[in-house]
């Protein structure tokens, strides 16, 4: 274990029997030269954190089969050896050899070239060699339903925007947390009469006719090298005939893949005072909500509780009935009752 470097030793030597002593000093010089030897690295791929640090691995371990570090054919450790600390964009290594990938980077491959030292060497004794750790950050896009929107003879109508939890499919995310508009590029698009801008809102043109228009966006992680872009669609109902038309969705798949999760009421936000009530084939009350509004107050094919059925059950597949009242602009209250289908 000693370090590479010129080392000095004065010695002394003397006659035997020698009466007076005969002596006489000398000096002896050596050389310690060790083999240090550095491999580069491939840290593999690695999803980062949108709030702290993602440890990556170190530069010491034999990462993908090229073998450790050595010194003198021996794996090096933190005793013997020294990391230069680096920080390259958004990727450090830190005295020890340990690769942390700073929140929020973008998906890519990174080269981040280091050095080791022996510890301790006179003159110093270094290696240089490269690092390589991919970042692939999971970027999902879920399509979305604006509603019900009455358009403008004259100017624009803002519908939205793309990147929010619009109809309880949730939102747009990046490993998981909701995408902004500081991570997430929308590619702008004008299909017929509806634009979505580069933020993700969504406008209608004035004079719009009435109708269901649907258009699809792509969405892409800000600075990923290559592109990381998901596509996924918008929904909107224009101007309807009549303004208290509602559109009732009536066919449920609540099977977790984000799709048609709820018993979805197009419209419903227009008359806040309302109320839902859904049965099953033998006419017990499964659930019951008033301002139901398609979000966290939406029926998802969970029981709410009643007698004969607990609290939080998952309901079977079936056809349900379901009767709701509403309160329209006027301040009359109307009703409207149907079949409601279940598939999982």
């Amino acid at each position: 274990g000693t370090p590479s470097g010129i080392y000095t030793v004065e010695y002394k030597i003397c006659e035997n029997g020698a009466i007076p002593v005969n002596c006489d000093t000398a000096i002896a010089t050596v050389e310690v030269k060790n083999e240090l030897v550095a491999k580069n690295d491939n840290l593999g791929t690695v999803a980062t954190s949108a709030t702290t640090s993602t440890p990556a691995g170190s530069v010491l371990a034999n990462n993908n089969g090229n073998g450790f570090d050595t010194l003198n054919g021996v794996a090096v450790t933190t005793a013997n050896t020294d990391v230069t600390p680096v920080t390259t964009g958004s990727i450090r290594i830190d005295v020890d050899g340990n690769v942390t990938i700073q929140p929020g980077t973008p998906s890519g491959t990174y080269t981040i070239p280091y050095t080791i030292c022996e510890t301790g060497a006179n003159p110093a004794n270094c290696k240089t060699a490269e690092v390589i750790v991919e970042v692939k950050n999971e970027l999902v896009a879920k399509d979305d339903n604006l509603g019900t929107v009455a358009t403008s003879s004259s100017t624009s109508t803002d519908a939205g925007s793309v990147l929010v939890n619009n109809n309880g499919n949730g939102a747009d995310t990046l490993n998981g947390v909701a995408v902004t508009t500081a991570n997430t590029d929308v590619t702008p698009v004008t299909t017929g009469p509806i634009r979505i801008d580069a933020d993700g809102n969504v406008s209608i043109e004035p004079g719009t006719p009435s109708g269901i228009y649907t258009v699809s966006y792509t969405i892409c992680e800000t600075g990923a090298r290559p592109t990381n872009c998901k596509t996924a669609t918008v929904t909107v109902r224009v101007n309807p005939s009549n303004n208290e038309e509602l559109v009732i969705y009536n066919h449920m798949t609540p099977n977790g893949d984000g799709d048609n999760e709820i018993f979805f009421i197009d419209g419903i936000d227009k008359f806040p005072n309302n109320s839902v009530e859904v049965y099953n084939r033998w006419g017990v009350l499964v659930y019951e909500a008033t301002s139901y509004n398609n979000n966290d107050r939406a029926f998802r094919g969970i029981s709410s509780g009643r007698v004969t059925i607990e609290k939080s059950t998952q309901l079977p597949e079936g056809t349900y009935y379901y009767m709701l009242k509403y309160e329209n602009t006027s301040g009359v209250t109307k009703e409207k009752a149907g079949y409601l289908y279940i598939n999982r």
